[in-house]
């Protein structure tokens, strides 16, 4: 515990930084109680914080739902495999040909695999019998 004579042994310049910090510290216990404090905010100290609440249906102008639109048929046509889609609506019939279908099994491949099939039934019917 300090002593009388280790206080008066510092410099006055600690000593105000020290006041200083004791000041500072209980002003923030003192904000720290206000905010802790087991009173209950009101209604208008609640909306403050959280700000205005929104009120009603939200709606899109109609060119900003035609924008999306558009962009949802050009999708669909280019999925399709057509040229393009019009703002209006419309898809162009044009269809664009298509590629060579990637992966699948030739019929030769389909065949072999089908006579082994068979092949392991004819096995498991005949260890049955």
């Amino acid at each position: 515990m300090s002593t009388l004579h280790d206080f008066l042994t510092h410099p006055i310049e600690t000593l105000e930084r020290a006041l200083h910090i004791r000041k500072e510290i209980a002003a923030l216990e003192k904000a720290l109680q206000e905010v802790m404090s087991p009173e209950p905010m009101s209604k208008a100290e609640i909306r403050a914080i959280a700000g205005p609440k929104r009120r009603g249906k939200r709606t899109m102008s109609p060119e900003a739902r035609a924008k999306i639109a558009n962009a949802q048929r050009l999708r669909w046509a280019k999925s399709k495999g057509l040229e393009s889609a019009t703002l209006a609506g419309s898809v162009e019939s044009t269809p664009v040909p298509k590629t060579k279908k990637k992966g699948g099994m030739s019929a030769a491949g389909r065949a072999r695999i089908a006579a082994a099939q068979k092949a392991r039934w004819a096995k498991v019917k005949m260890a049955t019998k």
